[in-house]
């Protein structure tokens, strides 16, 4: 197993959201390669981020999730044509 992998399991610990993971280490990665001393490669930055996110230096808030109305589902007609309710009265 590389670094990179036992680092990556290690987080998925911390933040069970995959999509979030992603999108904090990534955000992390672009800031440090955006540094001025981001002489460091893309898979050094990453392994640096998830660090920082294991050592508690990354800081993040979930967002809170918007609370759904729950309506009853909406019963909708069958359209019927003049023939077809011509028949249902007649038998």
């Amino acid at each position: 197993m590389s670094t990179r992998s036992k680092l990556l399991f290690q987080a998925h610990g911390k933040i069970s959201n995959p999509f979030m993971l992603c999108t904090l280490v990534s955000k992390r990665t672009r800031q440090i390669m955006m540094s001025p001393n981001g002489t460091r490669c893309t898979a050094d930055s990453v392994d640096y981020a998830l660090s920082e996110l294991l050592a508690g230096a990354l800081e993040f808030e979930m967002p809170a999730g918007k609370e759904r109305k729950i309506e009853p589902p909406v019963k909708v007609q069958p359209k019927v044509t003049s023939r077809e309710a011509l028949e249902v009265g007649t038998t």
